[in-house]
């Protein structure tokens, strides 16, 4: 199992792979529920540690439910509108959710984040 600092090199390393801090601003919407807390420090120590690697050419616009509406976050990601939000929201209010633990893997055989 990856830790999330684990993912976080991983981000950092492909965002520098792939040349982000040369290409064009890029702003991710990230939809979070609540307010700020313990389980949702990690969406802002990437978008930190993100911001910084691309010199601010990647940052993410981190909203508490301004964006989009817990229940409506897979719909929303799959049109576009919002390119974030925690797998555990995402698993908990999906239509085809099941009461089994999700998959360490995705359908295409990549770690699931």
């Amino acid at each position: 199992m990856m830790t999330g600092t684990s993912k976080i090199a991983i981000l950092a390393a492909t965002l520098t792979l792939f040349g982000a801090s040369e290409a064009l601003a890029t702003q991710w919407n990230v939809s979070l529920w609540g307010k700020r807390r313990a389980f949702t420090e990690h969406v802002h120590k990437l978008a930190e540690l993100v911001e910084a690697k691309t010199n601010g050419e990647f940052t993410f616009n981190i909203s508490y439910g301004g964006l989009s509406n817990n229940r409506e976050n897979l719909d929303n990601i799959s049109f576009g509108a919002i390119e974030m939000a925690p797998k555990e929201m995402l698993s908990r209010f999906s239509r085809s959710s099941s009461t089994r633990p999700p998959s360490p893997t995705s359908a295409a055989g990549t770690p699931s984040c």
